[in-house]
């Protein structure tokens, strides 16, 4: 996967009602920002952040392949300015969200967001996690680099070595200690993972081989009946308004982890504090059909007002 997937996927993850991403991004706004903004010819537009008050789009942040243009109105205290990805990964970010002051830094440069519906707290977030994305990739792209460089080496000549077969692939050979200390650490199950070496008719379990079965810790007895966990039942649930609901009210409910909690809590505050329909709710807990219909009954929505915004735009497709 590139380095332009990467952020693509991750301002996808992050859309919004005011983070708008890809083929969402209005079409009105899109013809402004090739306007107003200096878009070279070779570039996509990845994501849009519009910081005017009626909707123009003509100041802003705009998410690209080659990085963030910014463009802030004459009271901002950097009327424009571009930080490219590679910068980017290593920035520092800071923010006010006062009423009369509404800013987020890129190092120095400056977003200004008063006409905004949003909010830098929350922007913020959006560009820490494409920021933590861009490490993950560089991270990965060096371990793989640095794997190729350095091959596993082969057993020394005259050890006595092991085949090791993990969910039906064979891997190997490796002498006996290299399958130990594979063994303590968790990388091959002594339980459910074989071995084999020259000499022996048939693959075996590595705890019934003699030079790892001591290596195997023995599986645990059931537990007592009377500390036996008794399984919860629907009767304890109280029905919570998701609009309302704090973080402890949702990791009441079954199913809800505190990763989906706060992602709720995010996505509220985005969508301006409301959830218009118990659907948006389902699609941000991603839950598999029968666990969303086990907690709907105890979850409404209540108090919201419907958006009178409109999707269009273009498509970026990888």
């Amino acid at each position: 996967m590139s380095l332009e997937q990467v952020i693509f996927d991750a301002c996808q993850q992050r859309e919004s009602e005011n983070f708008f991403v890809g083929e969402n991004i209005p079409q009105r706004k899109l013809q402004n920002v090739f306007k107003e903004y200096p878009i070279s010819s070779d570039e996509q537009i990845f994501a849009l952040v519009d910081t005017t008050v009626f909707g123009s789009a003509k100041q802003g942040a705009v998410l690209t392949n080659m990085g963030i243009h910014v463009k802030n109105s004459w009271t901002g205290d950097v009327r424009e300015g571009f930080i490219n990805w590679h910068d980017f990964q290593y920035a520092e970010f800071s923010h006010t969200n006062r009423f009369s002051s509404k800013e987020l830094w890129i190092d120095n440069l400056q977003i200004e967001m008063s006409g905004s519906s949003l909010t830098p707290p929350i922007f913020l977030q959006t560009l820490s996690y494409i920021q933590q994305c861009i490490h993950n990739y560089y991270d990965q792209r060096g371990q793989q680099q640095a794997n190729s460089h350095h091959p596993a080496a082969p057993p020394l000549p005259g050890l006595e070595t092991w085949m090791v077969a993990v969910d039906g692939e064979q891997y190997g050979p490796y002498d006996e200690q290299t399958i130990k200390g594979m063994i303590q650490s968790g990388q091959i199950s002594g339980t459910k993972d074989y071995v084999w070496k020259q000499g022996m008719d048939n693959w075996a379990l590595i705890k019934d081989s003699a030079p790892f079965s001591s290596y195997v810790a023995p599986a645990p007895p059931p537990a007592s009946p009377a500390f036996q966990e008794q399984p919860a039942t629907d009767e304890q649930y109280k029905e919570i308004d998701v609009n309302t609901a704090a973080l402890g009210d949702l990791l009441s409910l079954p199913y809800i982890t505190l990763e989906s909690a706060n992602a709720l809590l995010l996505r509220r505050e985005a969508l301006g504090g409301a959830f218009e329909s118990i659907e948006q709710v389902e699609e941000v807990l991603a839950l598999s059909p029968h666990e969303f219909e086990r907690i709907r009954p105890y979850m409404k929505v209540a108090g919201s007002q419907k958006s009178a915004f409109q999707m269009g735009g273009r498509v970026i497709d990888f």
